[in-house]
């Protein structure tokens, strides 16, 4: 997902969101942030191989 569509989805979600009941809400939010902590977890472990690799060569050389 890029980083246009992305914007363009949470703004799309949080106007469906506003529109639809608290309930509904309270559970997509839920869901939004399940979803960023399951990216930036991914992410951290993407950049901790990357800096691992790295050092790893650094201490080969």
């Amino acid at each position: 997902l890029t980083q246009k569509a992305r914007t363009r989805y949470k703004s799309s979600s949080s106007s469906q969101s506003s529109s639809s009941s608290s309930s509904s809400s309270a559970s997509s939010k839920e869901f939004e942030e399940y979803a960023s902590l399951r990216f930036t977890s991914i992410l951290y472990s993407i950049i901790s191989l990357k800096l691992f690799k790295l050092l790893h060569l650094h201490h080969l050389l």
